[in-house]
């Protein structure tokens, strides 16, 4: 491709950037706040420690409208997000504000990106081009790139640290790495492909090499002794997370025994983008992912073909170059991630800093098609537009009540003028705070102990927990219920089980996205 052409594809990679940060700036901002998940907790951990700041909690209250003082909750993970949101958030107090502070670590993840790319590339723009609109136009990236997660926050250090690695700044590369620790934990499964990296850029140098790798071991182990010091200060009684999740996987570390922080409230979780569930396999990864690999894939069988019968193909060709290296740094994380994660809390998000890696090797397999096949590019590129508004349209319905979740809560309101203490079975999700009672999941094992009873026995212990009302989500029922507590699903054999029981629990209201079921008292039910 001529120097022309190529002046062209910078300008359209320069142009990708701007479009999608700004298109998801306005999906963000067309929000009044956070509603989704675990972002509700972030933004409040960060709007309490903007309260207190030039002091540091780590406790935070989360408004319900059933609760005249907000739920008091704890945090003992990694606090650097919401430590320097804070920051941002003391000086201009506003939702806004958080969500253009989150935006900046997605426009940092992909200018890093670009910038690897590129050099990877050895400034091949239309190959970058490729990469680019490969990379962000993954759902699970726009997704976690608007909501206040810190899954792409620490990609966006992760693949800086690498990029810096490549570029031979190891001294900020190192820098990079802690930051990354203390914005989330899971950065250190990095841990082995980050010392692979440092081996292979620095094999050639055994003084250098052994300094950097020791250096970002023990980076990594003081980072966490440090942060544990701080949090057990702020909470005295509280075990860091980190702590709990090594000994939940080594007990041997805890003496045999694991040891388990005491909240001030327990609720189960849930992971939206669950692996047990085997569409989120295509939702979440996106076209443009699978794609990339069938792509890839097909590169590789051309040059398996070609290259075959005149010299060695794994010595030449596929085992060379920046492919093969950037597959094995996602598979270092990618396979110690699935072992930690897997069964219980195997959610897609936590696999964000390895998918660079993974387009990196995608593009390498399939460079020679995109120069050859001109028009795979503008036709992926529609489909793949089209699939980032689909994401975004989702995102703006999903961050705002819908008329289903507000006919719900206000026939409850209604209700409670009759009920004066009551709560309701429901999966505690962001938008529970606007429903006008509690809503209790796990708490005292209650999910487990409902889902493995028979009707009389639910009806009893709900009537135990002060129970009044069961709410159950629609979108959340599945045929998978494992024993996790990580999970939250409606089983659809509970479901039936109530719809078949209108003694116990009379259907009081369904509409297309909530069914709320009655719970009548003792004597009436057995009457």
């Amino acid at each position: 491709m001529d120097v022309r052409a190529q002046n062209v594809f910078r300008k359209v990679c320069i142009f990708q950037i701007i479009l999608i940060v700004l298109s998801m700036g306005a999906v963000g901002l067309l929000a009044p706040g956070p509603m989704i998940g675990d972002e509700v907790a972030h933004f409040y951990l960060l709007d309490a420690i903007a309260t207190h700041l030039p002091g540091l909690t780590l406790t935070y209250y989360i408004p319900a409208s059933w609760c005249p003082s907000a739920l008091e909750h704890y945090c003992n993970h990694t606090f650097l997000w919401h430590l320097a949101g804070a920051l941002i958030y003391r000086i201009v107090p506003h939702v806004f504000a958080v969500q253009v502070y989150q935006l900046l670590f997605f426009l940092q993840f992909l200018t890093v990106f670009y910038l690897f790319a590129r050099d990877l590339t050895r400034r091949d723009y239309y190959i970058v081009s490729w990469a680019l609109l490969l990379m962000w136009s993954i759902p699970m990236f726009l997704l976690f790139g608007v909501l206040f997660y810190k899954d792409v926050p620490v990609a966006a250090q992760i693949i800086t640290v690498f990029y810096l690695i490549y570029r031979r700044k190891y001294i900020p590369s190192l820098i990079f790495w802690v930051v990354a620790l203390l914005v989330k934990e899971t950065a250190v499964i990095m841990l082995p492909a980050l010392l692979f990296y440092y081996i292979w850029r620095l094999r050639r140098e055994r003084i250098r090499m052994y300094a950097m790798v020791s250096s970002c071991f023990w980076l990594a182990a003081g980072t966490f002794i440090i942060e544990g010091v701080i949090l057990m200060r702020v909470l005295p009684n509280t075990t860091p997370l980190i702590i709990e999740q090594l000994q939940s996987t080594f007990p041997w570390l805890g003496g045999g025994t694991v040891v388990k922080s005491s909240p001030m409230t327990v609720e189960g979780g849930n992971c939206p983008g669950n692996l047990n569930v085997l569409y989120n396999w295509l939702i979440y990864p996106g076209l443009g992912f699978w794609l990339g690999l069938g792509m890839a894939l097909w590169g590789v069988g051309i040059r398996f073909c070609r290259r075959r019968r005149r010299r060695s193909l794994w010595g030449r060709t596929v085992l060379s170059s920046y492919g093969v290296i950037a597959l094995l740094i996602a598979l270092s994380y990618i396979i110690p991630a699935t072992l930690l994660l897997w069964p219980d809390n195997c959610d897609i998000r936590y696999y964000c800093p390895a998918m660079p890696f993974l387009i990196f090797s995608f593009v390498y397999w399939s460079r020679g098609l995109l120069h050859r096949f001109k028009f795979i590019f503008p036709v992926v590129a529609v489909v793949l537009l089209v699939q980032t508004g689909m994401v975004f349209s989702k995102i703006v319905k999903m961050r705002r009540l819908s008329p289903e979740v507000c006919e719900a809560i206000t026939f409850l309101s209604e209700q409670k003028h009759g009920i004066p203490a009551a709560r309701i079975f429901m999966y505690p999700e962001g938008n529970s705070r606007f429903f006008p009672y509690e809503a209790i999941w796990t708490r005292d094992n209650l999910y487990f102990d409902i889902m493995n009873a028979e009707n009389r026995r639910r009806a009893e212990i709900w009537r135990e927990h002060q129970v009044a009302f069961v709410v159950v989500r629609k979108y959340m029922e599945s045929d998978i219920a494992p024993e996790s507590p990580y999970f939250g699903t409606y089983p659809v054999h509970f479901v039936e089980d109530l719809r078949n029981d209108p003694r116990r629990f009379p259907l009081l209201l369904e509409n297309a996205q909530i069914i709320v079921f009655g719970i009548c008292p003792d004597d009436e039910a057995e009457k």
